[in-house]
């Protein structure tokens, strides 16, 4: 991964970087995704995945039918 080789140059040592999956399923049309989403567990980068991401990808799934040929932008304030 491009990102773990990075933060090892700056760093000196290795990135703990884990990956979380979350599967969102349609029991109506057997359909299915599956999304991999690398973490870096250090706070000076940032990189984790928010709780309110994973709900909010949830909706869109279930929204996909109505969403189609739409743009959706997401919007975060600190």
């Amino acid at each position: 991964c491009a990102l773990v080789s990075f933060m090892e140059q700056q760093e000196g040592e290795p990135a703990k970087v884990t990956t979380k999956v979350f599967t969102f399923e349609d029991k109506n049309t057997k359909e299915s995704l599956t999304v991999s989403i690398p973490e870096v567990l250090d706070p000076q980068y940032g990189m984790y995945v928010w709780p309110c991401a994973v709900v909010m990808a949830q909706y869109l799934w279930t929204h996909r039918d109505d969403l189609t040929g739409r743009t959706v932008l997401e919007v975060r304030t600190q």
